[in-house]
């Protein structure tokens, strides 16, 4: 009703970005990271077997979200330049990202192992939880499959920026740093020992 019937395929949506982020990847690589070529052959055989079609951000997370000055509620999102029609729970497993990554005062990070008693922030459950309370789903057993694809894909954008800082090209003077090396290798680890889990 909106228009936006034409606005990205219905299909497939989490196989054409593993693909992408993959071929990313492969472009971008400088170095060897086992943990990325690992998970880059992991996930599409463990992508989840149904498919939804709805619009996703993309880029979905707190730092993209304006929040009411005095009520606890969104007033708008922001960012949405990598919106398209694909998975929805691509989007939560990207905003439930931060519950598998450590804090270490990196604006990539997280609060995983940080008590978030009294913070006014719920844990993990009770985030999704309320996310599905919204939606009207049951709560995805696989969603661990979308938090592993947001970081393998974080970690190849990451990988990305200290390929182009390495060149001479990235717009941040940090970014042919050990920082960008170390975040992009930080989420592949993570991600794989999530894999492993599972």
């Amino acid at each position: 009703s909106a228009g936006l019937s034409d606005f990205g395929r219905p299909d497939g949506y989490l196989a054409r970005q593993v693909a992408l982020w993959t071929r990313t990847w492969q472009a971008v690589k400088v170095e060897e990271c086992a943990e990325m070529d690992h998970l880059a052959d992991w996930l599409p055989a463990h992508l989840p077997t149904t498919d939804e079609a709805r619009i996703a951000h993309g880029d979905y997370r707190l730092g993209n979200v304006l929040l009411h000055p005095t009520e606890p509620r969104i007033v708008a999102v922001l960012d949405w330049e990598l919106s398209t029609i694909g998975h929805p729970l691509a989007d939560l497993g990207y905003a439930a990202m931060t519950y598998h990554l450590p804090g270490d005062n990196d604006p990539l990070m997280g609060v995983a192992g940080e008590d978030l008693t009294g913070t006014g922030i719920p844990d993990e459950s009770a985030f999704v939880a309320e996310y599905c309370r919204h939606a009207g789903r049951e709560i995805p057993k696989d969603l661990p499959i979308f938090v592993i694809f947001s970081m393998f894909r974080l970690a190849a954008i990451v990988a990305g920026v200290w390929r182009r800082g390495l060149d001479g090209n990235a717009s941040d003077s940090r970014a042919g740093t050990d920082l960008f090396r170390d975040r992009y290798r930080n989420l592949a680890q993570r991600a794989w020992e999530l894999a492993g889990r599972l």
